[in-house]
Order: C-alpha cells, then sequence, then structure tokens
C-alpha cells in the first residue's frame, strides 16, 4: 500500500470522529519558509475537511500581501473524501481587491480571496501559494490553529536560513521542536498534531495568548532602514531613526501654536491645550502604505489633510511639544481591552499601536492621540496595565503602563423614585461616571446621534417598565475623565406587591455571565476594577399609611472585592445603599469558585434584600 494511501485511511479515520464533534477539520497544514538572496519565501499547503453544510463558511478563504509582495497562488481545488478532484477554481474565480479596513481612507494592502464550495458532504478545499517578500521584521507567527473552532490533525513548519543568520525565536512545549544544520543553512522544523481548538471563557485570556504560536524574529533586517532586534534597545533606536526627520512644522501652524498659548507659563496646561486643539481639529483615520505600518506620515501632511492615524496623530502632538520645548517620546503599546501579552523574553515588533508619553517635572502625562473624548493623562481601557516600548535615541526600554485606579466609582449614581400606591410615576437618576463607564458614555456623547444615545442610556441603566423622557450631560473639568449624567423619567411598575404588602429591593448589579465552575476551564482575568456605588430613594404617596420592615444590613469583604447594602427610612422616603468592588487581576482555577461565588451573591442581592411596607390596620379597616 502507498504513503498516499496510508495518509487517506488516516484521514477518513480522523473525519469519523471530527464529523461529529465539529463542523470543519484542518487535515493537513504545512509552511515552508525559507531566505534567499535577502528575500523570504513562503510556501502553504492546506488541506480543509467541511463536514456539513453549516461549515460551508469556512471554505472562504483570504491571503494578504503588500505592495511589492510576490505572491502566486498554485492550486485551489475540490476534493472527495478519498482525494478524488471533484472541481478546480479558475484564475477568474480568485479575486484580488484592497484589503482596506473598517475606518481606513486607503492603504497598499491586498487580499486574493476565494469561495470555493461543494453540495455533497464530507468534501475537502486543498490550496497552495507561494508569498515571497523583501522587507520583513519578522519570520513567522504561526499556529498549527488557523481558526478558533476548527481542530488540526497535522501540521508542521520548516524554516530554513543560513547558518550565519541570527534569530530569536519563542514556541510552547506542546508543538514538537528539532533543528539541523545541512551545508551552509540551518533547518528548524515544528510538528503539531491533533489539536483541539480552545474552548473560550467568559472574561477569559484573549484567543492569541491561548493558541500554540511559534514566534520567530531576525536579529538584523531591514524594513525601511536596516535595524536589529537583539534587544530592545535596538529595535527602538531603529524605530526612533523611522521617526527622524518627521515632525518639522509649516510656519502657519507654528503661528496658530503660538496664538493658542499666548500667556501661557505652566506646562501641563500647555500640554491640555495643544492636546484638546488636537482632539477638536484632527480626526483619526487609518493610512496605510508602503512602510505605513510602522513609519508614521509627516507633521506637515497632518497640518494639510487634518487627519492621520495613530502614528501621525502621535507624531504631530509630539511635534508641537517639540516647539514649544516640552519634552515627548513615542511609545509603542499592544492596545485592546483585553490584550496579548508582550513577550518580553523576544525583542521586536509586537506592537498594533502608539501613544505620547510627556515628562512634566519628574511626572509622566500620557496621551492618546487618536481619541476625541479622552482627557490628557488618561489612557483608559485601551492601552492601560500593560507593557510598553519608550522609544529613545539611546535608551529605548520596556516601560509600565498605569492601571485603571478605583479611588472614585465607575458608577455613582442616585436614583430618586417619586410614586403612586399603584407603582406609577416618575424617576431622576444622577449619575456620575468615571473610567470605562466615562469611555462609554462620553464616546456616545461626542461621536453619535440623539438616537444612538437615548439607546445606550437606556441599555446603561437597570431599568424596567421606564421610558427615557430627556437627558443632559456635562462635564465639569474636561482634563478629567469624569462625566455627570442627568436623565428624567416616567415609570410603572416600580415594586412588587405580595397581597396588600408592598416591597422593595436593591438595583441590580451589572451581571457577568461567568460559567459554573466546573464548566470553567481558563483562568478569570478583570483587566480593569469595578466600583458601582447606587443609592436608591424611593418617596411613595401617603407613606404614612404603611409600616416599615427594615432588613439587616449585608456586608461581604474579600480578598477580590467587598459587597454592602442596607436600607433606612429617612424624612419619610426610604432609602437603599449598595455598593459592590472588584478588583482588577487575574485568579486562577483554584481561585475561580470562591471568587464566582461572591459575584453571584452580589449579582443575586437584589432578590434577597427586601424592604417591606404593610398598610397599618387602621388603614386596611377604614379601606375595607
Amino acid at each position: 500500500m502507498t504513503k498516499r494511501n496510508y495518509f487517506i485511511i488516516a484521514i477518513l479515520c480522523c473525519s469519523i470522529g471530527l464529523q461529529s464533534q465539529y463542523p470543519a477539520a484542518l487535515v493537513d497544514y504545512q509552511t515552508e519558509i525559507s531566505l534567499k538572496k535577502g528575500k523570504l519565501k513562503r510556501k502553504v499547503t492546506k488541506l480543509l475537511q467541511i463536514n456539513h453544510s453549516d461549515a460551508d463558511d469556512y471554505t472562504d478563504t483570504g491571503i494578504y500581501f503588500s505592495k511589492g509582495d510576490e505572491l502566486k497562488i498554485h492550486t485551489v481545488r475540490i476534493e472527495d473524501i478519498r482525494g478524488k478532484v471533484l472541481r478546480e477554481l479558475n484564475k477568474k474565480e480568485i479575486k484580488t481587491q484592497s484589503s482596506v479596513a473598517r475606518g481606513a481612507l486607503y492603504t497598499d494592502d491586498f487580499v486574493k480571496f476565494f469561495k470555493p464550495k461543494w453540495h455533497e458532504y464530507p468534501y475537502r478545499i486543498y490550496f497552495e501559494y507561494t508569498h515571497i517578500v523583501e522587507d520583513f521584521l519578522f519570520l513567522t507567527r504561526w499556529s498549527p490553529i488557523t481558526q478558533s473552532d476548527v481542530p488540526t490533525i497535522s501540521a508542521s513548519l520548516e524554516i530554513s536560513l543560513p547558518t550565519d543568520f541570527p534569530i530569536n525565536m519563542n514556541f510552547p512545549d506542546s508543538i514538537n521542536f528539532s533543528e539541523q544544520v545541512s551545508g551552509k543553512e540551518k533547518v528548524y522544523k515544528w510538528k503539531a498534531e491533533n489539536m483541539l481548538p480552545p474552548r473560550l471563557n467568559n472574561y477569559g485570556p484573549p484567543l492569541r495568548s491561548i493558541l500554540p504560536e511559534v514566534l520567530v524574529f531576525p536579529q538584523k533586517f531591514k524594513y525601511g532602514l536596516e535595524g536589529s532586534q537583539k534587544t530592545w534597545n535596538d529595535y527602538g533606536q531603529w524605530q526612533y531613526r523611522m521617526n527622524q526627520g518627521l515632525r518639522e512644522l509649516p510656519s502657519a501652524e507654528k503661528a496658530k501654536i503660538d496664538e493658542l498659548i499666548a500667556g501661557l507659563t505652566d506646562q501641563r496646561e500647555i500640554v491640555n491645550t495643544l492636546y484638546k486643539y488636537l482632539q477638536e481639529n484632527h480626526r483619526y483615520i487609518l493610512v496605510s502604505i508602503e512602510t505605513g505600518g510602522l513609519k508614521p506620515y509627516p507633521a506637515s501632511y497632518v497640518c494639510e489633510k487634518r487627519y492621520g492615524d495613530c502614528k501621525a496623530l502621535t507624531n504631530f502632538m509630539q511635534a508641537m511639544l517639540d516647539y514649544v520645548n516640552i519634552p515627548s517620546f513615542y511609545v509603542k503599546v499592544y492596545a485592546g481591552s483585553n490584550p496579548v501579552s508582550l513577550k518580553t523574553e523576544i525583542p521586536g515588533q509586537q506592537f498594533n499601536h502608539v501613544i505620547l508619553g510627556v515628562s512634566l517635572q519628574g511626572d509622566t502625562l500620557w496621551l492618546e492621540n487618536t481619541s476625541n473624548s479622552y482627557p490628557p493623562d488618561y489612557l483608559g481601557t485601551f492601552t492601560q496595565n500593560r507593557k510598553a516600548l519608550l522609544v529613545h535615541p539611546q535608551h529605548s526600554r520596556l516601560i509600565n503602563l498605569p492601571s485603571l485606579k478605583t479611588e472614585k466609582p465607575t458608577e455613582k449614581s442616585i436614583y430618586t423614585y417619586f410614586l403612586d400606591e399603584t407603582g406609577n410615576g416618575n424617576l431622576t437618576i444622577e449619575t456620575t461616571a468615571t473610567n470605562q463607564d466615562f469611555e462609554s458614555l462620553n464616546y456616545y456623547r461626542k461621536n453619535t446621534t440623539a438616537t444612538k444615545i437615548k439607546k445606550r442610556i437606556n441599555r446603561y441603566y437597570p431599568l424596567k417598565n421606564t421610558t427615557l423622557v430627556d437627558y443632559e450631560f456635562s462635564q465639569p473639568d474636561a482634563a478629567k475623565p469624569e462625566l455627570l449624567l442627568k436623565t428624567n423619567w416616567t415609570t410603572k411598575r416600580q415594586f412588587q406587591k405580595i397581597g396588600n404588602r408592598v416591597v422593595f429591593s436593591p438595583l441590580p448589579f451589572t451581571d457577568f455571565e461567568l460559567e459554573k465552575p466546573e464548566d470553567r476551564t481558563q483562568p478569570l482575568v478583570f483587566k480593569y476594577p469595578t466600583f458601582e456605588s447606587f443609592e436608591v430613594n424611593y418617596q411613595i404617596e401617603n407613606f404614612g399609611k404603611f409600616q416599615i420592615e427594615i432588613p439587616e444590613p449585608i456586608k461581604i469583604e474579600m480578598p477580590f472585592g467587598t459587597l454592602s447594602v442596607s436600607a433606612s427610612v429617612i424624612d419619610g422616603m426610604i432609602k437603599i445603599k449598595q455598593v459592590r468592588t472588584i478588583k482588577a487581576g487575574k485568579y486562577s482555577l483554584e481561585t475561580y469558585p470562591d471568587i464566582y461565588n461572591f459575584i453571584r451573591e452580589t449579582e443575586q442581592v437584589y432578590k434577597k434584600f427586601l424592604t417591606v411596607c404593610t398598610p397599618n390596620r387602621k388603614q386596611d379597616l377604614k379601606g375595607n
């Protein structure tokens, strides 16, 4: 029996099991990378099995490349389960288009895509292509798992390099590794088999940090300029050289800056003024051509166009600060609310965003230059609490960006109900929002329509049987991440009735939708803290006709958070005060049951903490 027949039998055996468990399976995935005459060549073959119609979309394939690259798709074909070719795609079925991302103006990135499908199941898609590039910063970021819910039966990676070509590598033990020297070449090989896709948990690590990944960087490279990734300082100095000569401002822009800061002497006030000018007169938009992924557009470009991407806007802000002699530094970071952790042991391009750090009298002020709603010195959930690369001409280094703190509640709301004896009436809410709550509300306030703002407000508050009448935003201090929101509502049926008694309960806290401990497979990750504070006041018509039963206060203090709920009657009004804090952190599976039970208890407190109002007996008799 031939080797190919053995391989087909193995595929058939695997497909029987996978067909019942998964809609598709990556049967074979091979990547070969080589370096010849300064060009990086990558040859890829894939064999994807589609088990039933629900998985037809898995055949949608895009292969991305940049202007100047060589990309050749050798073949795309449909096979049956035994390898018989059913159909081969022709060249017209392989489309090429610009890969303009959402929010992008234009780009030099492109994609070749195809959508092969068949009507009998199971079937397989086989394709093979070669991609050659001249300028590159990494040799590969390869994972045997290419889709988040598709298992891989067999995958291999092979990299052939000159023996005198130094590299940095990082990969997990779950992928078999070997290396050998053959003449003037050194060959590195990785192989993985029967890799199942991870099941993501709510509030868990990001997918990329869970997937097994091989990361290989050249220590020396050419990308726009020659550079080195031997150390973080080397890589940062290369970025510094890429940025040189790009911060010259036109005379008209200098005159505008002089006008803006006339009479100002405090450096922080000058920074705040220029940052406000940036936010109010320049918009964020993605522009990527040539080395656009890593080289900023000149400050003069932003002055002319009044827009730019994160690099261009940050470079422009730095240029304005240069002009007024305030030192600042370009900072590269991996942004996102649940980011992939930086692999500090392997220096190189692991970033997707830039911000600006400003040195002010021994302190650092941080500027997020793509946002028109962040105040100065506020990083927010997008970049807080992670490592970043400070770019410096001689001393580039990794730094720790500050984390969000909870000195004040992320949401502090005072609810005041004015109800008749049927539970109908009016409601006013006064909210002070900070941190993530500030970010969300302030973004909607500045960037969306009134209709969308109303929808967001309705989602923000845990209310039933209410109708928003009007709202008003205010930000007393534009330099602080604090927003005030006042709303008015009409409301119905705002208390429970049990017989002739009226029952009030606290408002529900945010529901985290966590898995039960027995179903959890990954650590719990809270990237930033939660601090909710509600004061709920009920003013009821004919309040004096009721006897009020107040429950005992609840107070829970745990290493990962606190809960306190209490009720009182003051000046003819029922007052319920409730506070919940949850600390940021990464909690192990061993700790998970405790924090799960704590959060579930805080979410259920509105069902347990009941204030009961019973009509006086005389009132009952009179009513009868």
